[in-house]
């Protein structure tokens, strides 16, 4: 009764159709043994051939979804007929594994042709071959170990990364030449480990271990010494073999318990000469596994992430310095190089290399918004915090290192905005104080004053933010130095332009007039410095707000700064604009007044002012 059916597969015409209306589950059970027996034969011969663009693909892709319609025993044909040419169908061993030579009678072709056909049947049909893949595996491990036994005889050079799987289909081409010979060694090796890792890939579980120490010995550990010079252009079939182990609890250890060498050796690819965005890429991916691991699982955290993580941040440093460029561009890999290191600066212990990526991030930050992101920077600051305590010459106030980090730290309470980035600099600043008790005071009004509620998301926590602002204004400004003065103004600069909170920008702008208070009454000419410097820099940029109550804020600040500060030269030459008291003609009151020819009077007197020379 089937015929018709197994000479329409036969028919190179019709097979593929035939194929699309064949439906395995529904055959007579009287006659299915002897028909899937036959069928499951000439389906693996039709996936033996390697015509159109594909070299078959498509074909075993059709043939291996058709076979999805038999049992689990009947699908053992299948892995027999697979192993046949290997002459490697029966388990050897059912305890500890060892790597055996493949008969001389094994053209390389047919090695490949196994491993390429594997692939898609481990795609397809692998978790319903399970009670098969020792004897699947270890026909993998002799095939690839036996190719890296002759790579090694005949000094064949390692295999380009990136060489696709198609290129099996040239192997048995004049397969006697010395060239398509060694070409065909890299091929089934490369290959081989590609299979190896889809095993691993797998959602099923089962126990690699018997298969592992050999699969080291070969296959992994002659590799290891030369794995950063195989991976610069693109990530190797090794490399990725590693990655699919970092995925799962289980495979993870697999990187510490055979080769303590494996794992320093995958982060020395970091800083290799020349390598390739692509290569760092999966490195990184690899270290995310480890680090989604180790949060979960305290075994992992120890055994594998803090045994080498001195080693991995060392690359890192290395990779940044060499990089810095990347950083700034904003990227995707700039991005996560940042990431990577904010999860990894907890476990820095190295004042050489907290001291190298203070020198790179310090600049960053400084970078505008449109080069480093704020949500960049944020990452950058949890990453400095880490590194602060590192540092010895931190704890010195004279040294060019602390004042350089205070000063950059300062100015970032002027310019980070969202909250994640402002929790994560003032954990910094208190990081800072630690190292500096001088600053404990103000870092803890620095706290305050950036306060957020603990029940609403993104709301400032009002209450402590004003009874900070209260402390400050009433008396604590008056201890304050001039150096404690500077995150204070740069916040407040900040707080001043929140076009929202009418009475956070009345207390912002009182304390900036507290410091204008404390400055006229001092003669250190350091307070002078801050004001040109920082203080009326930042008020000026603050007029270009398109809120109209904000900079009508920051003008009445600059007025009270034009009435007392009498030996800022800058200032004074603005006090004619005061109108020597006459509040109804002075200019600052008036250009934002509601009545609109009140504004318009101000503007001709800043006209005629500016006419009379007396206005730069």
């Amino acid at each position: 009764p089937h015929a018709d059916t197994l000479r329409s597969l036969l028919d190179e015409t019709k097979w593929r159709d035939e194929l699309t209306a064949l439906d395995l589950q529904e055959v007579d059970p009287e006659q299915r043994t002897e028909f899937i027996d036959v069928v499951v034969k000439i389906l693996f011969g039709i996936m033996l051939e390697k015509r159109g663009r594909t070299r078959g693909a498509d074909r075993r892709a059709a043939v291996l979804t058709a076979l999805g319609g038999c049992t689990d025993d009947e699908l053992q044909q299948l892995v027999d007929l697979m192993l046949r040419p290997l002459q490697a169908d029966v388990l050897r061993s059912q305890e500890e594994y060892q790597i055996h030579p493949i008969s001389a009678e094994v053209s390389d072709s047919q090695q490949v042709g196994f491993l390429t056909l594997l692939g898609d049947v481990l795609k397809h049909l692998g978790s319903r071959l399970i009670s098969r893949w020792p004897v699947l595996l270890q026909a993998v491990l002799d095939v690839t170990g036996h190719a890296q036994i002759r790579s090694e005889q005949n000094k064949v050079e390692s295999a380009p990364a990136d060489t696709p799987e198609e290129d099996e289909a040239e192997v048995d081409a004049d397969e006697d030449s010395e060239g398509t010979n060694r070409r065909s060694i890299r091929v089934i090796r490369q290959l081989g480990l590609k299979r190896f890792a889809d095993f691993f890939r797998s959602p099923t579980s089962f126990d690699f271990k018997p298969f592992l120490r050999d699969a080291f010995r070969v296959l992994i550990s002659r590799r290891l010494p030369s794995l950063d010079l195989e991976n610069t252009q693109s990530p190797s079939a090794l490399l990725e073999l590693f990655h699919v182990w970092t995925l799962r609890d289980e495979y993870i250890f697999f990187l510490v318990d055979y080769d303590d060498n494996t794992l320093p050796k995958i982060y020395d690819c970091l800083v290799a000469r020349n390598i390739k965005p692509i290569v760092i890429s999966k490195i990184f991916d690899l270290i995310d596994g480890i680090l989604l691991l180790s949060t979960s699982n305290e075994t992992v955290r120890d055994r594998i992430l803090k045994r080498h993580v001195t080693h991995l941040l060392k690359n890192l440093s290395i990779l940044l310095s060499n990089n810095k460029d990347a950083l700034v561009t904003a990227d995707t890999l700039g991005r996560r190089q940042i990431s990577v290191l904010s999860e990894l600066a907890q476990y820095l212990d190295n004042a050489e290399q907290a001291s190298t990526l203070l020198t790179i991030f310090l600049p960053l930050l400084r970078k505008p918004h449109k080069l480093v992101s704020e949500k960049m920077k944020a990452e950058l600051v949890r990453v400095v915090s880490h590194l602060l305590h590192l540092v010895p010459e931190m704890s010195d106030t004279a040294s060019l290192v602390h004042i350089k980090t205070y000063t950059l730290l300062s100015q970032l309470f002027q310019s980070l905005r969202s909250r994640q980035a402002r929790l994560a600099l003032l954990a910094a600043f208190s990081r800072l104080a630690q190292t500096t008790p001088s600053l404990i005071s103000i870092a803890d009004l620095m706290v305050s004053l950036n306060a957020y509620s603990t029940k609403r998301l993104e709301e400032p926590d009002f209450d402590r933010r004003l009874n900070a602002f209260s402390v400050l204004n009433q008396t604590f400004y008056q201890s304050l130095s001039c150096k404690e003065w500077l995150p204070v103004i740069y916040n407040m600069l900040n707080f001043i332009q929140d076009p929202e909170e009418l009475t956070i920008r009345n207390n912002a702008s009182l304390a900036l007039k507290r410091f204008i208070d404390i400055a006229c009454r001092t003669d250190d000419t350091e307070y002078d410095n801050v004001f040109l410097k920082t203080l009326y820099p930042g008020l000026k940029n603050g007029l270009r707000s398109t809120n109209e109550l904000v900079r009508a804020e920051i003008l009445n600040v600059i007025s009270y700064g034009v009435m007392k500060y009498d030996r800022m030269a800058s200032l004074q030459e603005m006090r004619v604009l005061l109108a020597g008291g006459d509040e109804e003609a002075n200019f600052f009151n008036n250009i934002h007044h509601i009545q609109v020819h009140r504004r318009i009077r101000a503007i001709h007197r800043l006209a005629d002012h500016s006419e009379s020379g007396h206005l730069r």
